[in-house]
């Protein structure tokens, strides 16, 4: 007797979806962890989390796992970034998911905040993903940076003679481990107007 081809096996059934709230910094952290990445402070996660204007996340419909995830931020006008676009490596086909928390992000942002610019920093890997949704890589000559440390600013008032030096902070150098969450990604910036 030949299986229905319609049956399937209900533990790689995948459940992609906006979700806000329902995710945690230790189940993000352990989806970093499968994609070769370091952990983060779960006070960090948390406020990202809460400062995050729209998330989706992608768990297996047999336990809840947390297999995928994806959030923005946004101005809630003219601008979104895309961050932490995180798909488990061993999932059979895990392009596929990727795919589908991309199309479920950019389907709220359009629904949400019509023709605003959406932003992403991506690794290699996750480009082509990207260029077929239409993100284009240094439109225009448009490129992202990431800023590393600062430095002194000299002030000075035309009208003026006197003059100020202010210090924001320390310059931090790359080998002291102070990148942010764009570590290891390298431009170019992928953008799409939706």
């Amino acid at each position: 007797m030949t299986q229905n081809p319609l049956v399937r096996d209900r533990s790689r059934l995948v459940r992609v979806r906006v979700a806000v709230g329902e995710v945690t910094g230790d189940e993000l952290n352990q989806l970093l962890v499968l994609c070769d990445q370091p952990r983060r402070n779960l006070q960090k996660w948390a406020i990202a989390l809460d400062h995050t204007f729209v998330c989706v996340t992608a768990r297996l419909l047999s336990d809840r796992t947390l297999i995928g995830f994806v959030r923005a931020t946004s101005d809630e006008s003219l601008n979104a970034t895309i961050w932490d676009l995180l798909v488990d490596p061993l999932l059979p086909e895990p392009e596929n998911v990727r795919q589908r928390l991309l199309d479920i992000l950019l389907r709220e942002l359009k629904r949400e905040i019509p023709g605003c610019s959406v932003s992403v920093f991506a690794p290699v890997p996750e480009q082509p993903a990207l260029r077929a949704l239409n993100f284009v890589p240094d439109p225009g000559g448009i490129r992202g940076m990431t800023y590393t440390g600062s430095q002194q600013l000299e002030l000075s008032d035309a009208n003026s003679s006197d003059s100020a030096i202010v210090t924001v902070g320390q310059p931090r150098s790359v080998s002291e481990g102070s990148l942010t969450s764009m570590e290891g990604f390298e431009p170019p910036t992928l953008r799409t107007g939706i």
